[in-house]
């Protein structure tokens, strides 16, 4: 088993080199696996009831099965657990802690080399092996199962403490990875192991549903695993909103990540708990001090001596939480317009003709998504905002210390003319925030559009010509190498000429977002807006739309003699038409200071 769990690591190596691999494809090793689990760790029975199956004598004879003999304490890796005789209940403790058979600690045993050999593989290596990730979901699912069908018979000893006995290693290989895993999408697997492992009653055949689980079952049942890992509720739950206040939300799969993640914490009963445990650990009430000194040994164990706990809704971790419903509205409203957009435009193409459809290009080309994955984005955001609420509305109603948020105004936090609070006098979140409440003079703002990346420096389109493309990025190089002052220049002088070339030529500033290093040393990447000055972009001449009529003014003007000169004429008029939108005040110049980075 040894050898078996080692050779776990080397799915790694072959993982990284390996170019054809298929995330799609069922592993032998994870099946095999599951097979080992199943036998050692068995669900229907005790793992002491599983008679050693060696076919000779290697270190000692096979004791007889009808022989009533006492386990070696050198092979008993079992050891009687700190606060079993305050905290558990009294049928629990009527079961005998000394193993009964000597076939128990060879499950122990594959259980032990599965979490020291897979969880602690981050100390060997900093990338994370989605295969390895897999088989630890699959190890933490079964130790719940295992865990959960517990009778509180001596001979389930190993069940009752299994589970405990690896919490530890369990919370430091997911605090690890919270912070050190890349910025990506894979990301999901980690995720899951994360959900999977603070939600024990999922595997629990008794409370198969979560609304069938009462307040009282709840305390019962879950609140000692609560207090054993109650880090993992609390501080990886905000390092998870950190990552996710770091990222594009507006995807498929962030925002499904984003929903799931606070679904599971908007469970009926278990912010309760965690702030109750938490009110019990800093009021340190005697009464309360066997439950203190587990959640003190527990803490020193996965942070060390010199860790200070800090609560789930401290000051600083307040701030992040409302930076991120911030973002999450922001979010909501931006997918909001581009589901409109979507659907103005199929409005349109649905009255246009074959040939119109050919001809015209569509408005929302640069567009990542389908119409669908918007619709599914709006409802995850919108699912996840009312999450968000409800999990802040936990802290303000169960802990009164913590219920005066008025000083939570917008305005502290973006720099905007806002004055609305984060919550009305009934202490719920509003779900929006009313801009301009103060009578200050208005101040005319140019809004930059907003793109992902430069769009001039986009890989080719299905509408778009390779070469021309490639040729585009060359001419905008060249003439910004030579001609980038007097651009600048153009785009915030006051005269007719600057104001025409605003209009036909220079590109307006827009805004990109960079994915750039954070500067901690710790490997992520935040994503940092960034203006992009005017300039003249010629991408336009690289799409087969703009091609077409060019060659069809060509055509007209080999067939017919005077096309030029009406040609001619309308480019005058197109300049005229310019100068009169420049007089009436549609092309003022480019304010630098004025542009709005919200």
């Amino acid at each position: 088993m040894f050898h078996f769990s080692i050779y776990g690591l080397k799915l790694t190596s072959d993982e990284i080199f390996n170019d054809n691999y298929d995330a799609n494809e069922q592993s032998v090793y994870k099946l095999l696996c599951l097979e080992y689990l199943n036998f050692f760790l068995p669900l229907d029975n005790s793992a002491s009831m599983i008679l050693p199956q060696i076919q000779f004598n290697v270190l000692s004879p096979i004791p007889n099965q009808n022989q009533n003999t006492s386990t070696s304490k050198l092979l008993n890796f079992i050891k009687k657990d700190v606060a079993s005789n305050d905290l558990l209940t009294d049928k629990m403790l009527s079961s005998s802690w000394m193993l009964t058979s000597e076939a128990t600690w060879r499950s122990e045993v594959v259980a032990f080399f599965f979490a020291d050999i897979w969880l602690n593989y981050n100390l060997f290596s900093n990338v994370p092996c989605i295969d390895l990730t897999k088989l630890i979901r699959c190890f933490i699912k079964h130790l719940h199962l295992y865990s959960n069908c517990a009778k509180y018979l001596p001979v389930d000893n190993l069940k009752l403490i299994l589970m405990s006995r690896h919490g530890i290693q369990i919370y430091q290989y997911l605090s690890y990875y919270m912070v050190n895993w890349p910025q990506d999408f894979s990301f999901r697997l980690l995720l899951e192991n994360w959900l999977c492992y603070i939600q024990p009653w999922r595997y629990d055949d008794l409370s198969k549903q979560q609304c069938s689980i009462t307040e009282l079952e709840m305390n019962d049942k879950w609140r000692i695993f609560v207090i054993r890992n109650l880090l993992c509720y609390t501080k990886l739950f905000y390092l998870a909103i950190k990552r996710f206040s770091c990222i594009d939300v507006c995807s498929p799969r962030y925002s499904i990540m984003v929903y799931r993640m606070l679904k599971v914490f908007t469970h009926p009963y278990l912010l309760k708990m965690v702030l109750d445990i938490e009110n019990m650990y800093i009021s340190n009430q005697p009464q309360k001090k066997k439950w203190n000194t587990l959640l003190t040994e527990c803490l020193l164990e996965a942070e060390g001596p010199l860790f200070k706990y800090e609560l789930m809704f401290s000051e600083e971790r307040n701030r992040e939480y409302k930076l991120f419903y911030l973002k999450l509205q922001k979010s909501l409203d931006h997918v909001t317009v581009e589901l409109r957009r979507f659907q103005e435009d199929q409005v349109d193409r649905n009255n246009l003709s074959m040939l119109e459809l050919i001809l015209t290009p569509k408005k929302n080309k640069m567009s990542d998504y389908t119409l669908n994955e918007w619709t599914d984005i709006e409802t995850n955001l919108k699912s996840s905002l009312i999450f968000m609420e409800q999990i802040i509305n936990v802290n303000v109603t169960t802990t009164p210390i913590m219920a005066d948020f008025s000083a939570w105004s917008i305005s502290s936090v973006s720099g905007n003319n806002t004055t609305s609070s984060f919550f009305n006098k009934s202490h719920s979140l509003l779900q929006s925030f009313e801009p301009n409440k103060m009578n200050l003079p208005f101040k005319p703002v140019t809004r930059a559009k907003e793109w992902e990346i430069d769009p001039d420096y986009l890989e080719a389109l299905s509408y778009e010509n390779y070469f021309l493309v490639n040729l585009s990025k060359f001419l905008r190089n060249t003439v910004e190498l030579y001609f980038n002052s007097n651009i600048l220049h153009l785009s915030t002088e006051n005269s007719i000429f600057a104001g025409i070339l605003r209009q036909a030529l220079i590109r307006k500033p827009i805004k990109i977002f960079s994915y750039e290093p954070r500067n901690d040393g710790s490997g992520k990447r935040v994503r940092t807006p960034k203006i992009l000055p005017p300039t003249i972009s010629f991408r336009w001449m690289a799409s087969y739309f703009t091609i077409f009529w060019i060659l069809v003014l060509l055509l007209f003007t080999l067939v017919f003699n005077n096309i030029g000169f009406w040609i001619g004429l309308f480019f005058v008029f197109y300049i005229i038409y310019l100068c009169l939108k420049y007089l009436f005040g549609y092309a003022p110049p480019f304010k630098w200071d004025n542009i709005h980075e919200d």
